[in-house]
């Protein structure tokens, strides 16, 4: 038994499913970024789905091409991207979900290209996929587990798994638990209590339970007691907010990262979940600029509750060139913060949430 076998044993269910420390661096942008393909080998196609693009991906996807069209090329256009010659902070990237098809050697020489310290969050599949992909570079990945554990064990059992009455959903809770005491999953997540309309015709990726329901609160639990983040993809619907409140107020020990909240959620009803609930984040996405130009109601949200926000790429597919892109994109953003936001949106809150030890220092 390998590695990676033994750190995941008795953590993975199924086999088969129908879902899914730097110093602050100088960053170059001048080489070239290697092409790599989305070869998926060894796991069903279903099993991605996921990850794959609907309508709003559409959107995602266009900015992220013209990200990589420009990696791709070698260097960036000052007047577009802005990102200087400057010193720039490591970023610790919260929304990196391992997928097969990464080549992990050269995903990890790129990361360290471009001042990636850190990355993780839920495997498309099962957990032992995050699980290996954390034993091979046990200092650049950290493994989340539940996502496509949790996706499949409520497609099997409905409302019945999300009322924790399937022993099936209980026996992966069991397995969960163990992961997280021993220290081997760092996270939750990512979770799908309300994904009606993101992934728009593909009806087989909708979901709607209560983020407040039995298993919400069962992972919440978990959250507080081993002191990691449950990541939450949730449409901001007002009766799934009112849930989510009551999530947030049913521990405070708890910690969730709202993921990708910018395609939900108004600045106004982030700020004011935020002054309600100091156990919420919000996890980043590229929809809070136009362009690279990072939207002003945006800025002033960044600038005043800085503690409350983490980064990620949330790639659909393994693709250097795009994560290059993403990477890039976050810096021309964050060129555009004070330092002390840059430092805390970057890289310091992820440390915070996740009890990694300090980069830099």
């Amino acid at each position: 038994m390998g590695q990676s076998d033994s750190l995941s044993h008795g953590i993975a269910a199924d086999r088969t499913y129908s879902v899914h420390g730097p110093r602050p661096q100088r960053i170059s942008c001048s080489s070239t970024v290697p092409t790599q393909g989305t070869a998926k080998q060894g796991l069903p196609d279903s099993r991605l789905s996921l990850f794959r693009a609907g309508p709003r991906g559409d959107e995602t996807l266009r900015q992220v091409a013209a990200m990589a069209l420009i990696a791709s090329l070698g260097f960036f256009i000052a007047a577009e991207i802005r990102v200087s010659s400057q010193v720039m902070p490591p970023i610790v990237d919260l929304h990196f979900h391992p997928q097969p098809g990464w080549d992990l050697n050269a995903l990890v020489s790129l990361m360290d290209q471009l001042g990636v310290a850190r990355a993780g969050n839920g495997p498309a599949g099962p957990d032992s996929l995050g699980l290996g992909f954390a034993a091979r570079y046990p200092n650049k990945f950290i493994p989340f587990c539940g996502l496509g554990e949790i996706i499949f064990h409520l497609q099997q059992g409905g409302p019945a798994a999300w009322d924790l009455q399937t022993d099936r959903m209980l026996a992966y809770l069991g397995r969960l638990e163990q992961g997280l005491r021993s220290k081997h999953c760092k996270g939750i997540g990512e979770v799908y209590p309300n994904n009606l309309r993101t992934h728009g015709s593909r009806t087989e990726l909708r979901s709607r339970y209560p983020a407040d329901s039995p298993l919400m609160r069962r992972l919440f639990a978990f959250s507080a007691t081993f002191g990691v983040p449950l990541d939450v993809h949730m449409e901001a619907d007002p009766p799934a907010v009112a849930e989510l409140e009551r999530l947030l107020e049913s521990n405070a020990r708890g910690t969730l990262v709202w993921a990708h909240c910018g395609n939900f959620a108004p600045t106004s009803l982030l700020k004011s979940m935020f002054q309600r609930h100091s156990n919420l984040l919000c996890d980043l996405v590229r929809q809070i600029a136009v362009g690279t130009e990072l939207l002003p109601d945006w800025k002033d949200l960044l600038e005043e509750l800085p503690d409350r926000f983490v980064l990620g790429t949330d790639l659909s597919e393994p693709n250097l060139n795009q994560y290059s892109g993403v990477i890039m994109y976050w810096r021309a953003i964050l060129n555009q913060l004070t330092p002390q936001t840059v430092e805390k949106v970057a890289y310091k809150n992820a440390e915070r949430i996740m009890n990694l030890p300090p980069l830099g220092r």
